[in-house]
């Protein structure tokens, strides 16, 4: 993994020097000349830069589908992310499903990097569907646009929008989401209610945060059980493990021993997942009971911890 890392990070910085030389010629030719220096070989048998050749493109290595469903994979991650920032819940928290609704590319998204944004976003499903229905949608006149096509007869259309009844609001709504202009009847007179006239606000299910993207919607569940509460603490003592390693100057291949004083809750988490907590923070084991001299202590939604590394 790490010789796949430094091969990467060659090839592309190769690249990146040789075109940023139109624009930064003598920082670039400094840069080949260290690399020149450091490394050698046929990629670096030019005495400047400035005397390569530009690199020619391998098309076998374009895939023109996996960097579309990149492009769709950070919009899908950027609304769930937005999700949980509404809900003021942590990336470390993992949590249940998301449902992301979209057009077609959504789920050749998914079927490619569908792990990635799981991993990126602590969820463990992802759902595809072509529209969420557990939703509803408020309706409020826009004044000002209102005024400014419909002039003296604006609070006439107001007080009517505000006074439809509940099939004809979803009508309405239904009318302004297909880009559509509703008929609005007052009397003897007709008026065409588009989008700009009004400003529907979105209501979802109790658990659930919804967040817009360029095509489409992510609706987050943000309700918990037991086993993801059991995960959210066991990675938020490993992150103060960690802390604790990175205080005492640990490198990765010291492994030590950990003593913890925890609430019953945090016990029970750590016993569940203390296979991967002293794999991730590289303890031998993990003893539970008091700590005297503890070098971590705090709370974790109300959960008490004290830790001490030796």
């Amino acid at each position: 993994e790490r010789e796949a890392v430094f091969k990467t990070m060659y090839v592309v910085f190769n690249g990146i020097i040789k075109m940023a030389y139109p624009v930064i010629p003598f920082t670039s030719d400094s840069w080949y000349l260290q690399l020149k220096e450091q490394f050698g070989g046929v990629d670096y048998d030019a005495e400047s830069l400035h005397l390569t050749t530009w690199n020619k493109p391998n098309n076998d290595l374009i895939f023109p589908a996996i960097e579309e469903a990149f492009v769709g994979s950070a919009q899908i991650i950027q609304g769930i992310l937005g999700c949980r920032d509404k809900a003021n819940i942590g990336v470390r928290w993992p949590l249940g499903k998301a449902i992301i609704v979209g057009d077609e590319s959504v789920p050749k998204t998914l079927e490619l990097l569908g792990d990635m944004i799981k991993q990126q976003t602590n969820v463990k499903e992802l759902v595809y569907q072509t529209e969420f229905t557990d939703l509803s949608y408020s309706v409020e006149a826009n004044f000002k646009a209102l005024g400014k096509d419909f002039g003296k007869e604006t609070h006439a259309v107001a007080t009517a929008i505000k006074n439809l009844d509940s099939d004809s609001t979803v009508l309405l709504v239904d009318t302004i989401l297909d880009d559509a202009a509703y008929k609005l009847v007052i009397g003897d007179e007709s008026y065409e209610i588009t989008s700009n006239h009004v400003v529907l606000t979105k209501h979802v299910g109790e658990g659930i945060e919804t967040n817009e993207m360029p095509n489409g919607s992510v609706y987050l569940e943000t309700t918990s059980n037991a086993e993801l509460d059991a995960e959210g603490y066991a990675r938020e003592m490993m992150r103060r493990i960690q802390t604790v390693r990175k205080e005492l100057g640990l490198q990765k291949v010291d492994v030590i021993s950990a003593q913890v004083e925890v609430s019953d809750t945090l016990s029970s988490a750590m016993l569940n997942h203390e296979q991967a907590i002293c794999e991730k923070c590289g303890l031998s084991e993990i003893a539970y009971g008091s700590v005297i001299d503890a070098q971590l202590s705090g709370e974790i939604k109300s959960e008490t911890f004290k830790i001490l590394l030796q």
